[in-house]
């Protein structure tokens, strides 16, 4: 099943996506303002994943869009 954005609060400050896969669920928000962190159940990116290969394929939808730095990113993994 593909990922669908569930909802987008505008008047929050974020778009909300969830994804699910057999039993995994993730669920994605691109947030606006200050912090532009990207973090995976509440761990920073680099701390989350130990291989620099992996933050790149984290990050890559945002930086072919050129908007790593303009969203904060919060990923929650169950």
């Amino acid at each position: 099943m593909p990922t669908k954005i569930k909802k987008i609060k505008k008047e929050a400050g974020y778009i909300e996506a969830i994804g699910r896969r057999k039993t995994a669920v993730a669920r994605t928000r691109l947030q606006t303002g200050n912090k532009q962190e990207f973090l995976v159940n509440a761990e920073p990116l680099e701390k989350y994943f130990q291989v620099s290969d992996l933050w790149q394929i984290a990050k890559e939808p945002l930086v072919k869009i050129d908007c790593l730095d303009k969203f904060g990113v919060t990923v929650k993994v169950r």
